[in-house]
């Protein structure tokens, strides 16, 4: 594929070549085509992206310009005694026009963001892994706005919904998963969202992101853990601050904190046995 590519774009650049010492008017589209292109192709400077259909938006201009150069020169051969006919290609080309160009018009404010997009196409294709996943993240951005600090549960909620369905139709995505986790925090579910970055992280085992995301989920468990101590619920407290440790064995404060107070449930369980 990538080689016949490769051919097509060279004889694309011949051809521009061809038609410019010629001076012919077909020359400015093909011009157009690789002038775009060439800056985003990867061929010349690494974009550290992969090539998509997003990058040749530019390049299509003068695609565009070509096919309609193409199809009027044609209409313009037509014979006097087929006008008509000419006549009704034209006519078909300015409907398809007028429809099309409503079409973009009404899909343009859906490109207003991130989210107004994924949350319009998760409509359009509701069984798509990346859109889902992509749909998911969105409401994970509106839940965190301060601003919607009183539908961050709503938001959370819709996102999970997102996250869940993405999952049950492709159960190796690791973004899912790891966003799965990070929105389980928002819904204040700790132990839901440990799970799921381990599941992550089996996906990937050497992922930064989850290394780095467990290490701030033990800092969480710890602080839950001592709050819940606080209160009287060792129990749980114990259970938080053992899923701190799970979630990053080198959590030293969160090792101290265990030890200090099993120590103290052991005293107060001889003290209470006197």
């Amino acid at each position: 594929l990538f080689r016949s590519s490769l051919f097509l774009f060279f004889g694309l650049f011949l051809s521009a070549i061809f038609l410019v010492l010629k001076r012919s008017k077909g020359s400015f589209p093909l011009i157009l085509i690789l002038g775009f292109f060439i800056p985003v192709s990867n061929i010349f400077i690494d974009l550290g992206a992969v090539m998509g259909e997003r990058l040749f938006f530019h390049a299509s201009v003068g695609l565009c310009l070509l096919f309609s150069m193409l199809v009027f020169g044609l209409i313009n051969k037509i014979p006097k005694s087929l006008t008509i006919f000419g006549q009704a290609i034209k006519i078909s080309i300015i409907i398809l026009l007028i429809i099309y160009s409503t079409l973009t018009i009404i899909r343009n404010p859906d490109w207003k963001n991130n989210s107004s997009l994924f949350l319009a196409d998760v409509v359009k294709a509701p069984n798509n892994v990346n859109i889902l996943s992509a749909a998911g993240t969105a409401y994970y951005q509106l839940a965190i706005l301060p601003k919607n600090a009183a539908q961050s549960k709503y938001y959370a909620k819709k996102a999970d919904s997102c996250f869940t369905k993405s999952i049950s139709i492709f159960n190796g995505y690791f973004p899912a998963f790891m966003n799965k986790a990070l929105n389980y925090v928002v819904l204040n579910e700790l132990d839901s969202s440990l799970k799921y970055v381990d599941y992550a992280q089996k996906l990937i085992p050497g992922s930064q992101n989850a290394f780095g995301f467990k290490k701030s989920l033990s800092e969480k468990f710890t602080l839950h853990g001592i709050e819940l101590f606080e209160k009287g619920n060792k129990i749980e407290g114990l259970k938080s601050l053992s899923n701190a440790l799970k979630a990053n064995k080198n959590n030293y404060r969160s090792e101290e904190h265990t030890s200090e107070l099993q120590s103290q449930s052991t005293i107060s369980y001889a003290v209470f046995c006197l």
